[in-house]
């Protein structure tokens, strides 16, 4: 298939895999074929904006891969994180891959307490151990979240069965610090994520 399309220039007509797409692009860079890797590039970017699915997908590719392209994939899945995170549960295995969506300040959520219950839960998912729970857990910000919010997700945390899941819980309250994003031009653009506001 690599040597049709690629060589001889001719049309196939097959699905090619994440694996494949993985293999070509490790082919490349070891090569050092940067035609090609920006021929790769160019099919993710297209590819991407046919679904939520293969959005996904696409940025799983890039980031394992180390392309550059996986930053402005990495937009629209902020963009879109309410509406698409069964789709990141399903398709994103590694947390490293996450950290970058959740630290984002374009980060769209309807809450920050719906982004904690979605790390624990995708936590749970993928049966992280206490370190990368911690690290995701570490990437919200605390200053939106109330009292009740972080007891209701302190009793949504022992509902896992999870040690590791709880003590990474246990370990993030118990850290006075808050990650806080004072970046003037954010908070003159209203940011959601950013500066120090109401419970959200």
């Amino acid at each position: 298939m690599f040597l049709n399309h690629h060589v001889r220039r001719k049309h196939v007509a097959e699905d090619v895999s994440v694996q494949d797409l993985a293999t070509l692009i490790h082919l490349a860079q070891t090569l050092g074929t940067t035609d090609l890797l920006v021929r790769i590039s160019q099919c993710l970017a297209r590819c991407a904006i046919q679904n939520d699915r293969n959005l996904c997908l696409c940025y799983v590719v890039s980031y394992a891969s180390g392309l550059p392209i996986r930053k402005q994939l990495a937009g629209p899945i902020c963009r879109k994180f309410d509406s698409i995170q069964s789709t990141l549960v399903e398709h994103i295995e590694d947390p490293e891959m996450l950290v970058p969506l959740l630290e984002s300040c374009d980060l769209t959520v309807s809450s920050e307490k719906n982004l904690v219950r979605f790390i624990i839960d995708w936590s749970s998912f993928h049966h992280v151990d206490r370190e990368r729970c911690l690290k995701l857990l570490n990437c919200t910000r605390k200053t939106f979240l109330s009292l009740e919010d972080l007891l209701e997700l302190g009793a949504h945390a022992q509902q896992t069965n999870n040690d590791d899941i709880c003590v990474a819980w246990a370990e993030y309250m118990g850290n006075p610090h808050s990650k806080i994003c004072w970046d003037t031009s954010h908070i003159m653009d209203k940011m959601p994520r950013c500066g120090a506001g109401p419970h959200r």
